[in-house]
């Protein structure tokens, strides 16, 4: 659903406002140009046509720039042009960007920000900050997006740059739009519009709309966001010939969908339509996303028309354009569509075939991130490994130093000999202790890594293993003539795949609670509780095992909806796994104090009372098997116990073995 989200309202994205450069790009060299270049005098006039050449190819032809840019630097310091070398080194930054070499690019970035400030140029510093900034945002570093953000924005204010500001509150109101802060996002965006319509930049105006009413959009709030996409709209029908087609494409597909979710299909599919005319008349020149999310929107609107061979066209067209831009989001949510589609229609079979496909491709997107979180715990520990090193270094250079200092100072003041042994030994103590506890907090982390490391060799490393033997058993035709051992070993290969998913679905949950702060806001008890259940359910039918839903809608508590939502689904997922087909399970919630309980009950086989006191500890995690042997590497639990802890609440184990568990969550009240 969030994919879809996504897809069906495109948010004005950094690219927006890239500054590229003090000049607008004008066509594209050509090998001949190059000559002419290298055969021109040294001179202003060479740099400038250096500078020419590489505008025009830094972000469509990147690699022709970078060949130019050295030369253009050489005859930029020989001239001592300080504010052209800026520019020469952002073009630089721009085309390493575009051919993905991020550090080069961020490199680049800050040496033409520490030239344009030699230059005195603070209105291109704060540009090139900004686009610094679009590079963090892209790799999914929206903290420092959004510091980088905000340093171009003071830049800007200071200068008294219109534009600046506007393109500062816009980017800041992006980086909490991809975070699913839309409130927020809308707050930065109004900002932003006071000023543009202040200074009458009306493409500012135009795209400033289409972002507020796609943040109503994603809130649900349908009939306020047309009222900002239809300003957004009118604006740009009146700005005959000067309209982006891309950004206008994508308006007018946000307005049809905004009319979809409305169910007026009518005025729906008139946008729509009207910009796949924009599409089929531009070919090349729309982004293939936009193609696919106007596709996939016309698709979704047929189905529900029931329009079934319109809406298949559509959505093969969808599909087509996401494989040949190489777009993985665009792939998943095409093939979640036709997924819709094919259910709706009974065909089942190829319904189940573009759900694969989906998942695969959910998954391909997924691991590389989940991964990606496994190396961040690394090089985390081994920045505070190093920092209690450092601590423990200074501690010991602190007292040495204090120890030399008194004995220079008994040498020349006897009288007070005594005195002055008594502080030495008493800071020393007090020394040692600090060292101590210091040494203990090392050896904590430590502990607290290989246990960490060992969990992830054991339960990742293994199963990996035990799925890659059993493929290659299939591939051998080693069950060619026993179905029965083969589907035993199909059905071991898929529980061992969901243990390790889970597995590293602990780790990435567990990794971002380490790197973001929580973002409270009030939750239904009912809601919340029936949402995790719904997830759930067919695993529960599976093992025979019933889950009874006591919580009431008068009760909401205060806490990070998607991290509380973890916590539940986990205690369902494993109250499942320990309870016997034919068992049952039950949720409540009711005060306690001025806190939410909610209670996870089952009548599973129990944990050893030894175990309960520690079962919420990382230096304490066991893997233990399940009533139908389902691994578990209890990690789970401990990040549910992290997280509960972050949003002010607290988890109580109560168990007796072969009677049962029950875990219990107390969170703020809202």
């Amino acid at each position: 659903m969030i994919q879809k989200l996504k897809i069906s309202f495109l948010v004005l994205a950094f690219l927006s406002f890239i500054f590229l450069g003090k000049h607008s790009a004008q066509g594209q060299n050509s090998s001949s140009d190059k000559i002419d270049l290298v055969n021109l005098p040294d001179g202003v006039e060479k740099l400038d046509a250096y500078l020419d050449a590489i505008r025009n190819t830094h972000n469509n032809n990147p690699d022709s720039a970078l060949s130019l840019i050295p030369e253009a630097l050489k005859l930029a310091k020989t001239q001592k042009d300080l504010t052209k070398e800026a520019e020469i080194l952002f073009s630089q930054s721009s085309a390493f960007s575009t051919k993905g070499l991020t550090n080069e690019a961020l490199e680049s970035g800050r040496q033409a920000i520490r030239t344009a400030k030699l230059a005195g140029d603070s209105i291109y510093e704060s540009r090139i900050i900004s686009f610094l900034g679009t590079i963090y945002g892209d790799m999914g570093n929206f903290e420092e997006a959004a510091k980088q953000f905000n340093q171009a924005l003071q830049i800007s204010v200071q200068q008294n740059d219109s534009l600046g500001i506007i393109n500062g509150y816009l980017r800041l109101g992006v980086v909490q739009s991809f975070q699913n802060q839309e409130k927020k996002a809308i707050e930065y965006y109004e900002e932003a519009l006071v000023i543009a319509r202040a200074a009458e930049r009306q493409s500012s105006i135009s795209s400033l709309l289409n972002n507020i009413g796609t943040a109503y959009g994603k809130q649900e709030l349908y009939k306020q966001a047309l009222i900002y996409l239809h300003e957004a709209e009118l604006l740009e029908r009146e700005r005959i010939g000067e309209i982006n087609l891309n950004y206008f494409t994508q308006l007018l597909s946000n307005i049809g969908q905004a009319y979809y979710h409305l169910n007026n299909y009518s005025k729906s599919l008139d946008y729509l339509v009207e910009a796949e005319e924009i599409i089929l008349a531009n070919g090349e020149s729309i982004n293939p996303i936009a193609k696919v999310n106007n596709n996939v929107n016309i698709g979704r609107l047929y189905t529900k028309q029931g329009e079934f061979i319109k809406a298949e066209k559509y959505l093969n067209e969808a599909l087509a354009i996401a494989y040949s831009s190489n777009s993985l989001p665009s792939q998943q949510v095409a093939n979640e569509e036709l997924t819709e589609y094919y259910i709706i229609i009974g065909e089942f079979e190829k319904a189940l075939e573009t759900s694969r496909l989906a998942n695969d491709i959910r998954d391909s997107i997924y691991n590389a991130e989940k991964f990606e979180i496994i190396e961040n715990l690394n090089t985390r520990y081994e920045v505070e490994k190093k920092d209690a090193e450092l601590a423990l270094l200074t501690e010991l250079n602190k007292s040495r130093t204090f120890q030399r200092n008194l004995l220079a100072l008994l040498s020349v003041i006897t009288l007070v000999l005594f005195g002055f042994m008594f502080f030495s030994y008493s800071n020393k103590i007090r020394s040692n202790q600090e060292l101590l506890i210091k040494q203990g907090e090392l050896e904590e982390i430590n502990d607290m890594k290989d246990k960490l490391f060992s969990i992830i060799g054991h339960d990742l490393r293994g199963p990996f293993q035990g799925i890659l033997g059993g493929l290659l058993l299939i591939q051998d035709g080693t069950f060619h003539n026993n179905e029965k051992e083969k589907k035993e070993l199909v059905q071991k290969l898929i529980e061992s795949g969901k243990a390790t998913h889970e597995v590293l679905e602990s780790l990435l949950i567990w990794g971002k609670a380490q790197s973001f702060d929580s973002n409270p806001e009030k939750i239904d008890s009912k809601k919340i509780t029936e949402y995790s259940i719904r997830l759930l359910r067919e695993a529960a039918r599976q093992k025979d095992i019933s889950i009874v839903n006591n919580a009431t809608d008068e009760l909401t508590m205060l806490a990070d909806k998607k991290e509380i939502e973890f916590v539940l689904r986990n205690l369902i997922n494993n109250a499942i796994k320990y309870t016997n087909p034919g068992g049952q399970i039950s949720l409540k919630a009711q005060k306690a104090g001025n806190q939410l309980k909610i209670d996870i009950i089952d009548n599973g086989v129990g944990i050893p009372s030894y175990r309960i006191p520690s079962i919420l500890e990382i230096n304490q995690i066991q893997s233990t098997s399940s009533t139908k042997n389902e691994a578990g590497s209890g990690l789970g639990l401990v990040v549910c116990h992290d997280l509960v802890t972050k949003n002010k609440g607290k988890i109580k184990v109560e168990s007796e073995l072969g009677h049962g568990s029950k875990f219990s969550v107390y969170l703020p009240l809202a």
